[in-house]
């Protein structure tokens, strides 16, 4: 099999380690692919790690050279570390005791609080540490991740908030040029502020570029986007794809059928929906294949007839 092969040669001249990260979100062909190296690593120098939400139970996971390791939250004298690592300066120990009892030792919901509290001018100098105050600051934090997040994204200016909204349309990462010309202007200082209040990091991905960015964590984007009316998200997918139609080399079909498909735009994601399902199918991805042209049936059915 190929898959095999190319592991065999990959580690014919040192060992090696693969790492797959957010196993949880992997489309099934990739999923497939990461199964055949577990199951080669069992004879060859090569240690695979693969990071997952629950629950995700792959086939592997009780093979006997399969190791399984659930991550708790940190403990508290871990989350005291961390926040006042955020902060500049250690936190009072009641101040500590009361944000692992609040985040359950969450480390980003442990970062963010912190960042909030900085934020907002709510941490207080105690001595050479930080305290937290027990009236409005504690009462003013979101009792969840998710709506500390989205409360964070509230707080931002108007442009940087609409250019954020704007690249939760565009994806997990996303590129300065792109993110410009839907955006209509140069957006320089509105990154910066962006990434000065950790919501978005130049990407780190092999071969990015200087311009290229992506979201901090995917909690990000999913508030950025969760905020986004109906409208104004169906109008700003129909733009993206609209603009990722001009650019050389032009975004495979599936993507910018994704676009059309949230856009509304039956009558323009049906034939890319067809066109990636038969190039999902020439290289095997089945399942995939399957998913274009069960969605093209579902927006049929939707849409009725629709006029050649």
């Amino acid at each position: 099999m190929a898959t095999e092969m190319w592991v065999t040669t990959m580690v014919a001249e040192q060992p090696r380690c693969i790492v797959f990260d957010d196993f949880h979100w992997m489309d099934p062909s990739s999923r497939q692919l990461m199964d055949h190296v577990v199951y080669a690593a069992a004879d060859l120098p090569l240690v695979v790690l693969a990071g997952s939400r629950p629950p995700v139970t792959p086939t592997w996971i009780d093979l006997p050279h399969v190791e399984s390791i659930d991550l708790a939250g940190l403990d508290e004298a871990a989350t005291e570390k961390l926040a006042g690592a955020v902060a500049g300066a250690a936190l009072e120990s009641e101040s500590a005791r009361w944000l692992y009892q609040r985040t359950a030792g969450n480390a980003l919901f442990v970062s963010e609080i912190m960042r909030t509290l900085q934020e907002t001018g709510w941490l207080e100098r105690f001595g050479k540490r930080f305290r937290i105050d027990r009236g409005a600051a504690r009462r003013g934090v979101p009792l969840s991740l998710k709506a500390l997040l989205g409360a964070r994204i509230d707080a931002l200016p108007p442009a940087p908030r609409g250019v954020l909204e704007v690249a939760a349309v565009v994806g997990m990462t996303f590129s300065e040029p792109l993110l410009s010309a839907l955006c209509g202007g140069a957006l320089e200082e509105n990154l910066r502020q962006l990434a000065e209040a950790g919501i978005i990091a130049p990407a780190d991905e092999a071969g990015a570029g200087p311009d290229r960015w992506r979201f901090r964590h995917q909690l990000f984007l999913d508030a950025a986007y969760g905020r986004l009316l109906a409208g104004r998200r169906r109008q700003l997918h129909a733009n993206l794809a609209d603009q990722l139609e001009t650019i050389e080399p032009r975004v495979d079909a599936a993507e910018l059928a994704r676009h059309r498909v949230a856009a509304g735009d039956p009558e323009r994601a049906l034939p890319l929906l067809e066109q990636a399902a038969r190039e999902a199918a020439a290289v095997g991805a089945v399942a995939e294949a399957e998913a274009f042209l069960r969605t093209v049936a579902e927006l049929k059915r939707e849409a009725g007839p629709i006029a050649p």
